[in-house]
């Protein structure tokens, strides 16, 4: 069984009963022009032909096969045929019952070619997806490192101009703090999540006070509100 793939106009041997190496298989020039020929057609009818130059060691027979048929695969995916080849047997005359089971031998096997070519494809676009939700992890573990440091470092003055702020000042800090604070929250919750994706965190499900959640969303955008000349309400029942 020979397959190309990449438009190659040469197939490799990925089955075979004997290796083709050792039989001569590949150094018959006309069995190579048919390879060839129905690697370049996969529509292309079979081609028989006769040559005793080819060795059958497996052979159930003590008489050497002089007969050989070479069938193009139906097209498996773009870029990609395949051939088979077939020793005929010396002692079965080819009648339409022979070249039947000969057909239809060629159509199982370039049926279950195309299943395992679908299974490894399956398999590449899995491990792809693998290794882009392994960068995305990555990723988002590293920016969150990074973040973390200014944020933290932001936080701090804040901290201390609070205890000397009063009136109008203070409630911009506290304004500032709350919302580096969300930033803060928010880094750690990717951080989080990249764990999570990773295997190194299990998550803990708590009831959560979603009336004072949405309060304190809502506050981040008091400031602007006001600044337009807008009135900002929040009723959380």
């Amino acid at each position: 069984l020979y397959l190309a793939e990449g438009g190659s106009a040469t197939g490799t041997c990925i089955a075979a009963t004997e290796p083709p190496a050792g039989t001569g298989l590949e150094t018959d020039p006309e069995l190579v022009a048919a390879i060839g020929t129905a690697l370049a057609g996969g529509d292309a009818a079979p081609t028989i032909l006769t040559t005793d130059r080819v060795l059958v060691r497996r052979s159930p027979y003590p008489e050497r096969p002089d007969r050989w048929m070479v069938f193009p695969l139906p097209s498996l995916k773009p870029g990609a045929s395949a051939a088979l080849v077939l020793a005929l047997s010396s002692r079965c005359p080819m009648d339409g019952a022979y070249h039947d089971y000969l057909r239809l031998l060629a159509r199982h096997i370039g049926e279950l070619l195309e299943t395992a070519m679908r299974r490894q494809d399956d398999r590449e676009r899995a491990e792809a997806l693998a290794q882009l939700d392994r960068a995305k992890s990555l990723f988002f573990s590293n920016v969150s490192h990074e973040l973390r440091t200014p944020l933290t470092l932001l936080l701090g003055p804040l901290d201390s101009a609070l205890t000397q702020a009063s009136g109008g000042q203070r409630d911009e800090l506290l304004l500032a703090r709350r919302n580096a604070q969300r930033l803060h929250t928010l880094v750690d919750t990717l951080l989080d999540f990249s764990r999570l994706e990773a295997g190194r965190l299990t998550a803990r499900l708590a009831p959560t006070d979603l009336a004072a959640a949405t309060a304190d969303v809502a506050a981040l955008f008091r400031s602007a509100m006001e600044a337009a000349g807008l009135r900002l309400v929040v009723d959380c029942a």
